[in-house]
């Protein structure tokens, strides 16, 4: 059987994280001539390794029905491709002599594996750069000629990255020199507001000069400017000063100006105040409440919305062998209880806005501090 097929290659098959068997359709002679080929997303290749990374299994006639599938051990997700091909050793293993036989299939195989190798040889050169059959050039000068394109588009790259370097640099001294001239516009117009807004003719007796000898800032004298001289050295001030008070006398109310008025309806030092009167009364149990008999039903809810703290006190009498009373505050229940007809009682703290219940049997009394 001849070799119809001229190809050597299935594939490449995009994986998709589930596809595990690829199938291939050329002649090969065993299992371990069937090579698979790896790409990552990067395009990275790796040769995979028969029995640790794949399995094989080979059609029965590779005459009738070349080909079979190859299953990866794992799957491989999206991104990565697996292609096939074949790897024929560049060996010729049958032996003929002139004292054995001279079988057809022995010299078909021969054959078949001298054309598999001439595909595979193929398949590669067609993938190698080449010149043409033309051309003057020699291989190794094409291939000269683009290692130093590769190297000139180097070479043009880092003059690029040069230049953007050099105008970042620009456009930095740019903003910088744009900020300085905003803080200098700033400040002349704070010394333009200082001034009523507008520009005073005439000279500040104070400016302010920063290290580039830019007047940034101008004011008047401070209190602080003016130094301490002697009495004689101001000009008309011991005039001013001659027959003035002296620094210790003593005035009548009515000769301050204003301060009677201010002083009218003012409260006494001593004076009292009704409790009502008195702003932020505490909130405390006991200010302000007495004790009241109340009316409750037992095992009902109540709320306490007095504002503060009340106490509940129950009282329970008969004359039953027990007698019991209890409250429940916000789910804790307090319980008393008596025997042979004593009296049962019990009081607890209910807080503002927390839910109360009381019971007693056969009778009770309710009593609330409020």
């Amino acid at each position: 059987m001849s070799v119809q097929s001229t190809h050597r290659v299935a594939g490449p098959y995009a994986c998709n994280g589930l596809t595990k068997q690829f199938p291939f359709d050329f002649k090969v002679f065993s299992a371990d001539e069937v090579v698979a080929i790896l790409s990552d997303a990067d395009g990275v290749e790796s040769t995979l390794n028969l029995g640790t990374d794949y399995a094989v299994a080979l059609n029965d006639n590779q005459n009738a029905n070349p080909g079979g599938s190859l299953t990866t051990q794992q799957v491989y997700g999206a991104g990565y491709r697996v292609t096939l091909t074949s790897g024929v050793t560049n060996t010729q293993p049958q032996t003929l002599t002139n004292q054995g036989g001279f079988y057809p299939k022995v010299l078909e195989d021969a054959m078949d594996r001298n054309t598999i190798q001439v595909q595979q040889l193929a398949e590669q050169v067609a993938r190698c750069v080449k010149v043409g059959i033309s051309d003057v050039r020699k291989p190794e000068e094409l291939l000269a000629a683009i290692f130093d394109s590769v190297r000139q588009s180097q070479e043009n790259a880092a003059q690029a990255q040069g230049a953007r370097d050099t105008i970042t640099a620009l456009w930095n001294l740019v903003q910088s020199a744009a900020q300085e001239g905003k803080e200098r516009w700033d400040e002349l117009l704070s010394i333009v507001r200082q001034a009523g807004g507008r520009a005073v003719a005439g000279t500040y007796p104070k400016v302010t000069v920063d290290a580039r000898g830019w007047v940034t800032a101008g004011s008047a004298l401070s209190e602080s400017d003016v130094p301490t001289l002697p009495i004689d050295k101001v000009q008309g001030l011991q005039a001013m000063l001659d027959g003035k008070a002296a620094s210790s006398h003593s005035h009548e109310m009515a000769q301050v100006n204003g301060l009677q008025t201010a002083l009218d309806g003012k409260a006494a030092t001593h004076h009292t105040h009704d409790w009502s009167q008195i702003t932020g009364t505490p909130d405390s149990l006991g200010v302000g409440q007495t004790w009241q008999s109340v009316s409750r039903a037992a095992n009902t809810t109540y709320t306490n919305t007095t504002g503060k703290p009340i106490m509940v006190h129950v009282q329970s009498t008969g004359d039953q062998s027990v007698t019991v009373a209890s409250i429940t505050v916000q789910g804790q229940t307090l319980l008393s209880q008596s025997y042979n007809g004593r009296t049962a009682s019990i009081s607890a703290i209910v807080p503002h806005q927390a839910a109360y219940q009381v019971s007693g049997s056969p009778s009770m009394v309710v009593r609330e501090l409020r």
